[in-house]
């Protein structure tokens, strides 16, 4: 399972938006707007990436 409740988990390393460095505890979401929200428990990091424009 790689989806759940809006959020994407990083089950199996098979979204690169996550990156290299993510853990298997890693989740987060992306928006229309190219935001992106990684929260990863393993290393009680959090980080969000916050534009305006789509990308087109």
């Amino acid at each position: 399972v790689t989806f759940g409740l809006g959020w994407r988990l990083n089950r199996n390393k098979s979204l690169p938006w996550f990156g290299l460095y993510t853990s298997d505890q890693a989740f987060g979401h992306e928006g229309w707007t190219e935001t992106c929200t990684v929260i990863d428990l393993k290393y009680s990091i959090a980080i969000t990436l916050l534009t305006n424009q789509r990308h087109s």
